[in-house]
């Protein structure tokens, strides 16, 4: 089998907490040369200090395929989507294979000074950014310069040229950029660039595209994981936009780095589904900043620290305060979106971009260029006081719905693990929504809870759950008003089952013209009892029960409600069959509005 029998000893780290269910950072796995940076969710009934380094021995499972050797996707696929056991917890100290760069962290975290922005000298000296403030990561994110806090090729030209001016060794420069990258993790767009680096070294008469080549190459080789990873995609195509730039002559600072910024456009959009306008001076101005004076000042100050030299981190500390106060004035402007996730549009609007800037034509070309390009520009969906809006996301087998009011955003359930990273939040990214006023979890099956750990890290919403231990519990009656919206939940009661699926939390979304109402995956058995309170309450729309099972969503309750619309969320081959044919019968019973993701893909509702 692809991973190992035996238990491994794994390095991991809690970066956020829910009752007892903790978000985990997987830093080393198995003795493997390799790294693996991956979150995984799992249940510790001991009180763990959020941000603090424990150790945990896991147990790697097989992930079972169809073929008996799987092919190389699919086990690059399992390497960084697998599943693993908790079999004992131990708070000791590292290995001692890994304890030189622990202990040099730890020596680095005592030597710079305490200070509220001190995570984000963290982040910008070996890429911690998991103690990064909420508020701070948003306000770089909303303002299209999050990538600078990334180790990327600028730490690696400082961290290298301050070695070699030092101590002129271009061997030992090399050396001590391979212990940075390592130090840091190994990061993707340092691996990149200390390649290149490296490369470049050896190989000084090297050809800028054999350059590209051999590294990309030399990089999937060590670390092949880092193909699914979006940073590897984003730093190698800025690489591709800066050698472009360059090449027509856009050499001045302010003319590179606004073409660089709207080269790069096209590609943000596509992966995180917006793009702040702002970005577009602000990287003039912040991008020099950061990397011409912030940065040398902070590995400076540093290494006057390691040296017990007097250092000045005070004027550090005010720089960045200063820039994150500059940031701070851009946060709420506009930003670009979207109108449909696809790959076709993004590759249009790179062509056009490419040939404004390639060609530089007269000002009417610009004009009728940029035409182009806003055609397949959106905005957030606007919805007016009193109305609501349903989004059903195709998140495969699973289910997340999302209900926007005026001024409010409700997200019914999350979808898996990794339909929450690529489906759920960059749909909320590109609805602008920052801030959820309520989170509802039908019940705490995979396919429901899957993404709630990424999504309620970025959002203080109320937890409303079916599972009482974990949030407020939904219970028949209990209901709330957002901007003259009703939500009222007409299940469960007190009376507890022990199928998890019986209890799932039944919302009824309304106003004064239109009902909408979400039936998580109750069963026909609660059904029966769903009836008598559902009685004469006509809806408009019905989000079918347990994904279209043939043992949900009966005749009772289809006539109870003759829903106008009947939405199914279910994934393409699903191996349960969802949605059964008996299940699509009925459904077509009482309408022909039947809609299933596996075939219609994401759903709008205007209540």
């Amino acid at each position: 089998m692809f991973y190992p029998k035996k238990n491994v000893h794994v390095y991991a780290q809690i970066i956020s907490d829910h009752n007892n269910y903790y978000d985990v950072l997987i830093k080393t796995l198995d003795g493997r040369p390799t790294l693996l940076r991956q979150h995984m969710t799992f249940f510790c009934d001991q009180v763990l200090q959020e941000g603090s380094d424990y150790w945990f021995d896991f147990q790697m499972l097989p992930i079972k395929t169809r073929k008996q050797s799987p092919s190389w996707y699919q086990r690059m696929w399992q390497q960084t989507h697998h599943k693993a056991r908790l079999i004992g917890f131990e708070a000791t100290e590292s290995p001692k294979s890994d304890s030189l760069r622990t202990q040099l962290v730890k020596h680095i975290k005592s030597i710079v000074p305490d200070h509220p922005l001190k995570p984000i000298v963290a982040s910008l000296i070996w890429g911690d950014r998991h103690h990064l403030p909420k508020e701070v990561n948003a306000l770089f994110i909303s303002t299209g310069t999050a990538h600078l806090l990334a180790i990327s090729g600028l730490h690696i030209a400082w961290v290298v040229g301050l070695v070699l001016s030092l101590s002129r060794s271009k061997v030992f420069a090399i050396l001590l950029g391979w212990g940075y990258v390592c130090m840091a993790l190994a990061p993707p767009s340092a691996v990149r660039a200390m390649l290149m680096t490296t490369l470049i070294t050896l190989l000084p008469d090297i050809g800028w595209i054999y350059l590209c080549l051999l590294t990309l190459f030399i990089h999937l080789v060590c670390l092949p994981e880092d193909i699914l990873s979006m940073s590897t995609l984003l730093s190698y195509w800025a690489i591709i936009m800066i050698r472009f730039v360059l090449v027509f002559g856009l050499k001045g600072w302010l003319q590179f780095s606004v073409a660089l910024t709207i080269l790069m456009m096209p590609i943000s959009l596509y992966l995180f589904q917006q793009w702040p306008i702002s970005s577009l001076w602000l990287n003039p101005v912040i991008v020099p900043i950061f990397a011409g004076i912030l940065l040398p000042l902070i590995l400076i100050a540093l290494l006057l620290s390691l040296l017990g030299l007097p250092s000045y981190w005070h004027l550090v500390y005010r720089l960045l305060n200063a820039i994150i106060q500059t940031l701070a004035l851009f946060e709420d402007w506009p930003k670009l979106y979207l109108s449909k996730y696809v790959f076709i549009g993004c590759m249009l609007m790179q062509l056009i971009i490419f040939y404004v800037v390639v060609k530089r034509p007269k000002w009417p070309y610009w004009l009728l260029s940029f035409i182009c390009v806003f055609i397949i520009i959106d905005h957030p969906i606007r919805v007016p006081m009193g109305s609501f809006s349903l989004i059903m996301l195709d998140v495969g087998q699973g289910l997340s719905i999302c209900i926007k009011t005026h001024n409010h955003a409700v997200l019914y359930d999350t979808g898996t693990r990794s339909a929450g990273r690529q489906v759920v939040l960059p749909f909320l990214q590109h609805q602008g929504i920052n801030q959820l006023s309520h989170i509802i979890i039908s019940h705490w099956d995979e396919d429901h809870v899957g993404g709630l750990a990424l999504i309620q890290n970025k959002s203080k919403a109320t937890l409303i759950t079916s599972d009482p231990a974990n949030g407020s519990p939904c219970l028949y009656g209990q209901t709330f008003e957002l901007d003259g919206v009703n939500f009222t939940f007409y299940h469960p009661t007190h009376k507890r089952h022990k199928s998890k699926n019986k209890d799932s939390c039944v919302l009824m979304v309304s106003n004064r013209n239109k009902k909408a109402i979400i039936l998580g995956d109750i069963d026909q058995y609660s059904e029966q009892e769903l009836v008598k309170r559902l009685w004469g309450q006509n809806v408009d729309l019905m989000v079918a029960a347990h994904h279209g099972s043939k043992g949900s969503n009966g005749y009772p309750l289809l006539y109870t409600l003759h829903p106008k619309i009947i939405w199914v969320s279910a994934g393409r081959h699903n191996p349960y069959h969802h949605p059964h044919k008996e299940s699509m019968n009925r459904f077509y019973s009482v309408t022909n509005q039947v809609k299933v993701t596996a075939i219609d893909g994401q759903q709008y509702f205007d209540g």
